[in-house]
């Protein structure tokens, strides 16, 4: 492959005639071409489904306020019109039970499917004033504690190829980031291939402290790849960097791309 010529170049220099060799050559380039791929994609607006939460996260925060607000009008209206409402309901549930979105009530009889089963049935089950509470804590909660941006959610840490210790949340948008988890995994991938203790990749795990980081081919990779052009120390203080910072990164692997962006889907073009 043209673009990574350099980068093969590199590879062959670590060639000790073992199958693991292919692996590692296969894992490379493999890399690489994902990581490319999902710069194209998301340059289209196409992005994983951890960015998709993230961004699902934003808007829903900024919609917070306006859907508390109409909560709590719904619930004055309950309040204020309980009869009218709570048939609607019981009409409403009844059109999701015939339509089999809902199981039935149970029936007095203990029928589950007590075909003579009406509105008036739902009617006794719903109960306006508990609707009204349900409505204004759904309120409360929405605007004081927003299930977005909270919690250990794997979206909030996990980037591309890699996990970072600290939420990344809206900061995962630069195109550093792709840069950032090819060198990464580039690095972990020699590590691992040239240590002289055996080291099975593994989702979550940390950098290994043994074996050759090979910057050349790390370098390499992120240039033929993402077309970002680093010299070896400046790629190793930016992991140097990350790694003794407080947002240290795990390796995970990359998500598979949408295969229209993937230039070389026949894995034989890689040889």
């Amino acid at each position: 492959m043209e673009r990574y010529r350099a980068a093969v170049f590199e590879l062959k220099k670590l060639d000790d005639g073992s199958g693991k060799y292919w692996f590692f050559f296969w894992d490379c380039i493999a890399s690489a071409e994902t990581a490319r791929a999902w710069k194209r994609a998301f340059a289209d607006g196409v992005v994983d489904p951890d960015e998709e939460i993230r961004r699902k996260d934003s808007k829903y925060l900024v919609s917070t306020k306006a859907t508390a607000n109409a909560a709590r009008r719904l619930a004055c209206n309950f309040e204020q019109f309980p009869q009218q409402n709570v048939m609607a309901v019981a009409s409403a549930l009844l059109r999701l039970k015939d339509n089999g979105e809902i199981p039935p009530l149970r029936a007095r009889s203990g029928d589950f499917n007590d075909p003579e089963e009406t509105d008036s049935d739902y009617t006794r089950e719903i109960q306006p004033a508990a609707i009204a509470r349900l409505l204004r804590y759904f309120a409360d909660i929405v605007e004081q504690e927003p299930i977005a941006k909270r919690g250990n959610f794997q979206h909030r840490y996990r980037f591309g190829a890699v996990g970072y210790d600290k939420p990344i949340d809206s900061k995962s948008r630069g195109p550093d980031k792709f840069v950032t988890s090819l060198l990464f995994e580039a690095v972990y991938f020699s590590r691992i291939f040239t240590s002289a203790k055996k080291i099975r990749p593994g989702a979550g795990e940390s950098m290994p402290d043994t074996g050759d980081p090979h910057w050349a081919l790390a370098v390499a990779l992120v240039s033929g790849a993402l077309g970002e052009d680093l010299e070896e120390k400046a790629a190793q203080d930016r992991m140097l960097l990350l790694m003794r910072g407080e947002n240290k990164l795990t390796w995970w692997g990359w998500r598979d791309p949408p295969c229209k962006y993937i230039d070389t889907p026949n894995f034989e073009d890689w040889f």
